[in-house]
């Protein structure tokens, strides 16, 4: 099954109960601003970006069908990176260049009826 969306997207302030919804196989074009929320995981923060955080922005997932998924994140603008976590904000699972080059994938098994949150972060520096 499919869930992808492009990068760069444009940001807004974001709660995680006010988060747009990702439907699967939806793609998703814009951009990242340097005005985005920092995004932190103990990987990004040990990448020494305390000067220049990572920023990104977010969706709320749910999928209909449990289920194996991939989710891309592909810019020509930024080193990509992608970051996703069940309801409660725990990490699930990241990816810096798991796609090709500065692209990002995460495949992961999804269960259907639960939510969860994927964040396409500007990573500083490739993390």
């Amino acid at each position: 099954m499919l869930l992808q969306f492009l990068l760069p997207f444009l940001i807004w302030a974001q709660e995680p109960q006010d988060l747009p919804v990702l439907q699967v196989g939806t793609a998703i074009e814009g951009a990242i601003t340097d005005s985005a929320p920092a995004v932190h995981t103990p990987t990004l923060d040990s990448g020494g970006h305390e000067a220049t955080p990572t920023v990104g922005v977010s969706w709320s997932i749910q999928v209909a069908e449990s289920g194996s998924y991939h989710l891309d994140l592909r810019s020509y603008a930024f080193d990509g990176y992608l970051v996703l976590r069940d309801a409660d904000g725990k990490l699930l699972a990241e990816d810096d260049d798991g796609l090709i080059g500065v692209h990002s994938r995460i495949v992961v098994e999804l269960e259907a009826g639960l939510e969860y949150r994927v964040t396409a972060c500007a990573s500083q520096d490739g993390a």
